[in-house]
């Protein structure tokens, strides 16, 4: 089995390319999603959260998730401290979730597969690129915060530049050049490496 990373700064378009990828019959794993998922299910990694974080990290026994973003977005060091926490669990739900897959290419969609090292322990990585200002205005319609937030959270992320040194592939994403069309190259070449 092939594991791809779908990688690629806040508003670049990662659910996009993963909603093409499932049409295509792919399946592709939301680590965002699901770790959140674990957040609030997961009693051993909730334990973790509040003992670093307080108990206002959950209210009513759900994520506080508008309060550990006050908390991390605006603090490199507790980012990091919560992504330490979070990652070994999503990493196992990953491996658990693959096993489950009939696909001999699978894809992870995670917007810190190089700032954790995931690049590592996958084939493949795809990074989305887009302009700038395009991603502020994604983020600022789709998450309804205003622009110093997203480029708080846009500053805890490595720039594109320093990404694409270690993306295997690249994916425009600027409302101009086709997405369809980049990711069925992709797909081409990861499908020619796999051996028969």
């Amino acid at each position: 089995m092939i594991k791809v990373g779908i990688t690629g700064g806040i508003g670049s378009g990662k659910t996009v390319v993963s909603n093409l990828l499932n049409n295509f019959g792919y399946p592709v794993y939301d680590s965002d999603k699901n770790a959140k998922k674990l957040m609030n299910f997961k009693t051993e990694l909730i334990s973790k959260i509040i003992h670093h974080f307080g108990s206002n990290s959950y209210l009513k026994n759900k994520l506080n998730s508008k309060f550990l973003a006050s908390e991390v977005f605006t603090n490199r060091k507790k980012l990091e401290l919560l992504n330490k926490i979070v990652h070994p669990f999503v990493k196992e739900d990953f491996l658990s979730w693959t096993e489950c897959q009939y696909s001999n290419i699978v894809f992870k969609e995670s917007a810190l597969i190089f700032e954790l090292g995931l690049n590592q322990e996958l084939d493949y990585s795809v990074l989305i690129i887009s302009p700038k200002e395009l991603k502020i205005q994604r983020i600022i319609e789709r998450d309804n915060l205003n622009r110093r937030e997203v480029l708080e959270r846009m500053e805890n992320q490595w720039s594109d530049d320093k990404k694409q040194k270690y993306a295997d592939f690249k994916i425009i994403n600027d409302n101009k050049t086709l997405l369809t069309n980049q990711v069925v190259v992709i797909l081409d070449k990861i499908k020619s490496s796999i051996k028969p």
